[in-house]
């Protein structure tokens, strides 16, 4: 999944004319045009600038001429790069009529010569004209035609030499009426607009009053001619206006609109969407996009291939200036984004559009006041950004003398320990496995061997060092934990140790900058221990866990917002400590709800044991900590991931396997019941996880996994299925149960390999995936 960034807007229509309805598509190439209506002194027409995938052409083309004030221009584009253009101007005094223009992929030409061909009939009154091209370069039109006084929305299929005749998609007319005032209100117009995907199955969404209630309807086609009945969309009262919708090439489908709000003695706008599902062939539930208390309205959106949404709109802010807003919709974990600004302040912009090439690059474009009083047409381009970057796991460091000759970071082989403290660039590694620029934070294994005595080892940006453990261990202990470890501004991580100790570090990704993982320099949220860390966070939790005492822990607004927000958190990154256990057993950190059978941290009597968890939340922000025996437990946050960043909790966190015989007979993948070791590796598919994962589009899964009744000391190494390296993902002894957090990439086909050196049963639970 993505999130973005955008570049400076680019002005595109004569800063000394005032330009207005603006529209853009984007082809498979990332070839765009961008359309609007300008207004000169001798009258009105349609320009457009055409985007080559780096550059616009920033000398306007005119496609109209002046006569009959065309406006309302709309575009599509075919995969092929056909571009086809629709307006409709005054016929006479009373009717308009729709007419279009075409340009071929490779000859985009925008002279005058050939001109539009009119479409709909001479004794129809037509406006507000839609268009959208299917894979097959199919042309569909949709408008608001009225006959006879009955006002219909129709309908026309272009096949690439001809139009179809106008088909009406509500079967029966209505009364529109005109007040006159220069106000459109609902009553005035149907306002109909046309989505089609890949296979060109045709969906119409319209509003339509019933002088009470604004109600938004809909109607589907498979071949742009014969609709189905209409169906209500938004709710049965009140009042929702202006509907948008696209779909994406599998034929799911979202709509916007926006709904009047009453407050008090204040009514305003918000933005609401639906999906509709191709798999169920139903349409979801209404969920808000935009907050209120405020105007939004001048909804848009655009879909990309595989179901990734955008929707714009302009919303007035503190100011009561309206600015553009965006906010990203994810297929695969099914979350919004929240909204972000795209406009600067200072001066209004409205008349916001949008559209998306088939790499997920997106473009919107709006109009905007400048100084010197004209009203221009500005655009903005964002590159999809990944939220985590899976790596094939990697040795970056060793310290042991005379070991792992081929790790990417050559380090001085000692000790690390007391004031000695290791840094490490982790940006630019050798190979292009991480950039040199644009590292958030990284997600790797840290291996802690040979210390001189019990300790633990802090891992962090080379800022003021928190008082927060990641490993902890006893004298002469081999362990390890994962680590997702924010990056310094100049890519660096530092590792201390307050005894002397090797440490090694396996990296298998990273988050980019603006990925939408959140990194905090880390923080203690609570100890459990009567009198230790009065700095935590949440200071008055000083009771131990077990049995039937677990611990609900508010994980949102920690620090009063400056550590984790209040609201649109969907996971936190912590490094669970386990201390002081009366006896052996696990402790479970889950969403509260119902107890899954999973293992967080598994520990012995008396042991300290810390683990690594990417830990869903519940929806009121809450996590749940759970022990079978009496233990105190600790608890660090490093960061956290937000709603829709790509990353999607399992609901609630699963057991995948268990090589141990008769055990977990619930998992969600059989495997032999044998122990992994040698030659005998395991390969299970985490595509299709029932309620865990999606059969499609993972790229990396969230694991916690557990060794036990190993024959020997060894190691466990996780890894997409080739190209094994020499890293470690679980370190062991005889006969020890010991569990690691793992973030593991997936092989192409949604595989992972799980490697021993020595034989020993596996136990494995999901929390979550990345999105790809």
């Amino acid at each position: 999944a993505t999130t973005e960034t955008w570049t400076a807007p680019v002005t595109l229509s004569d800063p000394a004319q005032n330009a207005s309805t603006p529209d853009v598509v984007i082809n498979g190439s990332g070839d765009a045009m961008a359309i609007w209506r300008l207004t000169q002194p001798t009258g009105t027409v349609i320009q457009a600038s055409f985007f080559d995938g780096t550059n616009w052409d920033l000398s306007a083309d005119t496609l109209s001429d002046f006569s009959g004030s065309p406006r309302g221009p709309q575009i599509s584009v075919s995969p092929a790069g056909a571009f086809t253009i629709v307006w409709y101007r005054s016929q006479n005094a009373s009717t308009n009529f729709v007419e279009s223009r075409q340009y071929q992929t490779g000859t985009y030409t925008p002279a005058l010569a050939n001109p539009p061909a009119q479409i709909t009939l001479a004794t129809e009154n037509a406006e507000l004209s839609r268009v959208v091209a299917d894979d097959s370069g199919n042309v569909t039109a949709l408008w608001q035609g009225t006959i006879s006084g009955q006002t219909f929305v129709r309908a026309s299929r272009f096949n690439g030499t001809t139009w179809s005749s106008p088909a009406n998609v509500t079967p029966s007319g209505v009364t529109l009426t005109n007040n006159n005032d220069g106000v459109v209100d609902p009553t005035e117009t149907l306002a109909p607009q046309l989505a089609v995907d890949g296979s060109g199955n045709a969906t119409a969404v319209w509003q339509q009053s019933d002088g009470t209630n604004t109600r938004i309807y809909t109607s589907r086609s498979a071949n742009g001619t014969t609709w189905s009945a209409p169906a209500v969309l938004s709710a049965t009262n009140g009042n929702a206006l202006n509907a948008r919708v696209d779909a994406d090439t599998a034929g799911n489908v979202t709509a916007l609109w926006r709904r009047i709000e009453v407050s008090g003695n204040r009514s305003f706008s918000i933005i609401q969407s639906v999906h509709y599902s191709i798999t169920s062939g139903t349409w979801g539930a209404v969920e808000p996009l935009s907050t209120g208390g405020a105007q939004s309205l001048g909804q848009r959106l655009a879909v990309d291939a595989a179901g990734n949404v955008t929707a714009v709109w302009r919303r007035n802010n503190a100011a009561q200036e309206s600015i553009i807003q965006s906010a990203r919709y994810n297929p695969i974990t099914n979350q919004w984004s929240a909204a972000r600004d795209l406009s600067a302040a200072g001066a209004d912009a409205t008349s916001p559009d949008t559209d998306v090439d088939a790499s997920g690059n997106v473009i919107v474009v709006w109009a905007r006041d400048n100084a010197a009083g004209f009203s221009v047409i500005q655009a903005s381009l964002s590159e999809a950004i990944p939220g985590f970057v899976p790596v094939t796991p990697v040795r970056v460091f060793d310290t042991r003398p005379g070991e792992s000759p081929n790790a990417l970071r050559t380090v001085v082989k000692q000790k690390v320990g007391g004031t000695y403290e290791l840094s490490v660039q982790f940006s630019d590694l050798p190979g292009g496995v991480t950039p040199t620029t644009g590292v958030s934070a990284v997600s790797m294994n840290v291996t802690v061997d040979q210390p001189d005595q019990a300790g633990f080892v802090t891992v962090y940006p080379c800022d003021t060092k928190p008082f927060a453990s990641n490993v902890n261990f006893l004298a002469g202990q081999t362990v390890a934990n994962a680590v997702i470890a924010p990056v310094s501004a100049d890519g660096r991580v530092c590792f201390f140790s307050n005894t002397p100790t090797h440490i090694l570090a396996d990296l298998n990704g990273y988050f980019p900058v603006n990925s939408g993982y959140t990194t905090v320099s880390p923080k203690r949220v609570f100890d459990t221990r009567p009198g230790q860390s009065p700095e935590a966070l949440l200071g008055g939790v000083k009771n131990p866990i077990g049995g039937s005492v677990q611990l609900v822990a508010p994980m949102t607004n920690l620090g009063a917002g400056g550590v984790t927000p209040a609201t649109g958190v969907s996971a936190v990154s912590i490094s669970l400590t386990v201390t002081s256990p009366v006896a052996s057993g696990f402790v479970t950190v889950f969403p509260c709800g119902t107890l899954p059978l999973v293992s967080s941290v598994n520990f012995v009597a008396g042991q300290t044991v810390a683990n690594a968890v990417i830990a869903p939340l519940a929806a009121d922000g809450k996590l749940c900590f759970y022990s079978n025996v009496q233990t105190d437990i600790i608890a660090d946050i490093s960061g956290w991931i937000p709603n829709a960043s790509g990353y999607a909790a399992a609901s609630p966190p699963a057991r995948v396997f268990d090589t141990r015989a008769g055990e977990s007979p619930n998992a969600l993948r059989s495997v032999p019941k044998a122990k992994v070791g040698g030659t005998n590796e395991l390969r299970v598919n985490m595509l299709n996880l029932t309620d865990a994962t999606p059969p499609q589009g993972v790229t990396a899964v969230s694991l916690n996994v557990t060794v036990t009744n190993p024959i020997g000391p060894g190691f466990v190494t996780v890894y997409p299925c080739s190209n094994r390296q020499l890293v470690s993902s679980v370190n062991f002894v005889a006969g020890q149960t010991v569990a690691n957090a793992v973030i593991a990439p997936l092989a192409a086909n949604g595989d992972l390999c799980f490697f021993s050196n020595l034989d020993t049963d596996l136990v494995v639970d999901i929390n979550g995936f990345f999105a790809a």
